[in-house]
C-alpha cells in the first residue's frame, strides 16, 4: 500500500479522509463512531460529527464510556503568535475528544514556545522536510486505545491544524506515551483513578 493510499484524500490540505457516516436509522457502534468522517460539502468537522454520534450512542444505550484524561505537551519554536498557539492547543483537544474518547472538559496542556537553540529537531528525518513552524505534540494517556483509534487521532489532528493555523502536514509530529491508572495523581497524594469511582472521572 502506498503512502497516498493510506492517507487517501487527506494527502492534500483541503482533502478529506475516506470513510462512512453512522446510519441515521440506528445508534452507531463504537467502530462506526471511530470511523465517522465528514466531507467538505457537509461543513462539519470530524470533531462535530463524532460528538453528535457519541451523543446518539449514549442516548440509545443510557451509558457512555468513561476514559481518563490525557496530559498534553505542545512544543513549537517562538515563531507562532499567542493566538496561533491557542488555536493549536484547541485543535489538539478537539482531536482527542473526537477520536480517543477523552471527555471534553478534561484538558491539561502545557504549551511551550522555544528559541531555536532550545528546541532542536531533525529537519529531514524519514525524508520529511520540516520548517520553523514544526509542531511537536506529546500526549501522555492511560493505555488501552486501539491502533485504529491512534491512527484516527493522528489524522484528525493533522486535519485540524491545517484548518486552524495553515500548518503543513509535514510540520507535525506526535508521540503517544501510555501508562497505567496507578500512574496518575490529581491531588491529596492519592492514585486518583484507584480511589475515585469511575462515574466521577468526568
Amino acid at each position: 500500500m502506498t503512502r497516498h493510499e493510506r492517507l487517501g484524500a487527506f494527502e492534500h490540505p483541503r482533502g478529506i479522509v475516506d470513510g462512512t457516516q453512522p446510519s441515521p436509522n440506528r445508534a452507531p457502534t463504537p467502530r462506526a463512531i471511530r470511523n465517522a468522517v465528514t466531507t467538505v460539502s457537509s461543513g462539519r468537522s470530524l470533531y462535530e460529527t463524532r460528538r453528535a454520534a457519541m451523543g446518539q450512542a449514549s442516548e440509545a444505550s443510557g451509558t457512555r464510556k468513561t476514559v481518563g484524561m490525557p496530559a498534553v505537551q505542545i512544543d513549537v519554536l517562538d515563531v507562532w503568535s499567542e493566538a496561533q498557539r491557542s488555536a493549536i492547543a484547541e485543535a489538539v483537544q478537539q482531536a482527542l475528544v473526537a477520536t480517543l474518547d477523552v471527555p471534553e472538559r478534561d484538558r491539561f496542556q502545557v504549551i511551550r514556545a522555544h528559541p531555536s537553540q532550545d528546541f532542536v529537531f531533525d529537519r529531514g528525518y524519514l525524508e520529511i522536510e520540516r520548517s520553523d513552524r514544526f509542531v511537536m505534540v506529546t500526549v501522555t494517556l492511560a493505555a488501552g486505545r486501539s491502533t485504529e483509534a491512534k491512527q484516527a487521532f493522528y489524522t484528525e489532528l493533522c486535519r485540524g491544524l491545517v484548518r486552524a493555523v495553515g500548518l503543513r502536514p509535514q510540520d507535525l509530529a506526535v508521540a503517544l506515551v501510555e501508562n497505567q491508572r496507578e500512574d496518575w495523581s490529581f491531588g491529596h497524594g492519592e492514585a486518583s483513578y484507584l480511589t475515585i469511582p469511575r462515574e466521577r472521572w468526568r
